[in-house]
């Protein structure tokens, strides 16, 4: 049995999967929070523990890239866990093995798609649905999905999940007034990544690995398929403090 299959016996939702797939920097992230419980907790065996750290440890490995401010996130978060120091020194090796890597070294067959400026794709009705006061983080994250999947985003760079993130943050403060926890937070991208599978239907383009800053620049075809409502084009509306929101309290 592997660590996902003992992690879903136990009545919760995860996103660790036993065939080790590419994952990004927030996924990984999300994943170390995830388990932190089950870690420090009496209700797994050591062995079934040390399984769920092996696959995270494979993900880290298998990262596009690892930057030394990255690594010192994952470091920073491993230490505030506590852990055993076996299962610690296991992550740390990894994170050190990444850095010592080649950038795209890891092996993936499919490249991640990089699109920083979500917030300039949406629509009139896409910012309507999401500015509704009585739209949830789910209903929003539904709306900016079910774009994203029109522009033809089928493997996530981190800093997609993360601009994307920003946007429901965003509107949770415009909302509420109210700063959610970062556990929160990271519920949002789980509920996306989930939610987001639905969504991944055949694209029929070549995909691109970074898209340009305004959806204006992408080629008339994918414009079309992207916007098939000629009547509700993308518009641009800016957001106060936006980047500076995402590069500091989004993980």
């Amino acid at each position: 049995m592997c660590a996902a299959q003992a992690f879903r016996l136990s009545g919760h939702a995860s996103s660790l999967n036993c065939s080790s797939p590419m994952a990004s920097l927030s996924e990984v992230t999300t994943e170390l929070a995830e388990i932190q419980t089950i870690l420090q907790g009496d209700a797994f065996t050591a062995e079934v523990k040390e399984k769920m750290i092996k696959q995270l440890a494979t993900k880290i490995h298998g990262l596009k890239a690892m930057s030394a401010s990255a690594a010192h996130q994952l470091m920073s978060a491993l230490k505030s866990m506590s852990l055993p120091s076996n299962l610690e020194k296991i992550l740390e090796d990894s994170i050190n093995a990444r850095l010592l890597k080649p950038a795209g070294s890891s092996g993936s067959s499919m490249e991640q798609q990089l699109l920083t400026n979500p917030l300039g794709y949406l629509t009139k009705q896409d910012r309507i649905r999401v500015d509704d006061p009585k739209a949830v983080p789910a209903v929003m994250s539904r709306v900016i999905a079910e774009r994203v999947s029109l522009l033809g985003v089928r493997s996530f760079d981190e800093q997609t999940y993360r601009w994307i993130i920003t946007i429901l943050l965003a509107k949770v403060l415009q909302k509420t007034g109210k700063w959610p926890k970062y556990k929160t937070i990271y519920g949002w991208l789980q509920d996306f990544k989930r939610d987001y599978n639905t969504l991944k239907t055949p694209y029929p383009f070549d995909l691109l690995a970074k898209y340009p800053p305004s959806p204006d620049l992408l080629s008339q075809d994918m414009f079309a398929h992207a916007y098939p409502d000629p009547d509700d084009p993308p518009i641009t509306v800016e957001i106060e403090h936006f980047r500076t929101l995402g590069e500091q309290h989004v993980p």
